[in-house]
């Protein structure tokens, strides 16, 4: 009981609120969604390694390879007959 109570004794239980951002870091509003420049910056960074690694995998692996043939062959596989 008596760790309970003592954050509510160092600043009472009222809510206190931060600006943001706390530091001097530019965010953005994207309909509601608040991103900092950094975070913004590591999504970018994120998006640009996956659509690397998806690069790489379409482009040596065997079933990377196997996808797009069968994406770039003749109609005759969409209808269920492989000859």
């Amino acid at each position: 009981m008596i760790l309970m109570g003592l954050p509510a004794g160092n600043g009472g239980p009222d809510q206190r609120s931060f600006p943001f951002p706390v530091s001097n870091i530019e965010a953005y509003n994207f309909y509601g969604l608040i991103i900092s420049q950094d975070q913004l910056l590591d999504y970018i960074l994120i998006i640009l390694v996956l659509m690397f690694i998806l690069f790489l995998f379409f482009r040596y692996t065997k079933l990377g390879i196997a996808m797009r043939r069968l994406t770039e062959s003749t109609g005759r596989s969409c209808h269920g007959n492989p000859y």
